[in-house]
């Protein structure tokens, strides 16, 4: 998680179920890091950094954090997704776009190839540190999209009842 302590520019990790305190893990004083995702295995962290002069997102072994960095984004980067079997990392490029990256880890970590996949309309939200979207273990993603400035907000009681009468099987 983001540390507010440190301006919120740095990562800590804590373990589950202790009473042990948090710890910073990636904490450069003159550059910030966010939105952390760990791989499916617990392996690799991935996680948005300016250090390059502007946001990019890199990889790093987990929890020896110190060992490598794996520069994953060239062309901007933020908000890090790890696909559900490890093998692929979606990230945002800019504001617009959503880029996927094949992954190896057979030997150590590498990027195999990167493309973009689609533009991402200006509705949906998320930022530097909040994640954007998810990816389902069939590979659809579920982002969040913010909702209109004017207008109102519809509660629907009973919805799983209103979705299986309205997509019947």
């Amino acid at each position: 998680s983001a540390d507010e302590s440190l301006g919120g520019r740095g990562l800590l990790m804590q373990r589950v179920g202790t009473r042990e305190a948090p710890r910073p893990i990636l904490n450069d004083p003159d550059h910030a890091e966010a939105g952390p995702a760990l791989s499916p295995d617990g392996r690799w962290l991935a996680y948005g950094s300016d250090e390059s002069g502007r946001d990019e997102v890199s990889v790093r072994p987990f929890p020896d954090v110190e060992r490598a960095r794996f520069p994953v984004s060239t062309d901007g980067g933020m908000s890090p997704v790890w696909s559900r079997d490890g093998t692929e990392l979606f990230f945002r490029s800019g504001d617009r776009k959503m880029m996927a990256a094949r992954i190896s880890t057979e030997r150590d970590f590498q990027v195999v190839s990167v493309e973009e996949l689609f533009e991402i309309g200006t509705e949906y939200v998320g930022g530097y540190s909040v994640p954007f979207a998810d990816v389902a273990e069939d590979g659809r993603f579920l982002m969040m999209r913010s909702l209109p400035t004017s207008g109102s907000l519809v509660a629907v009681e009973n919805w799983f009842e209103e979705l299986k009468r309205l997509v019947p099987r």
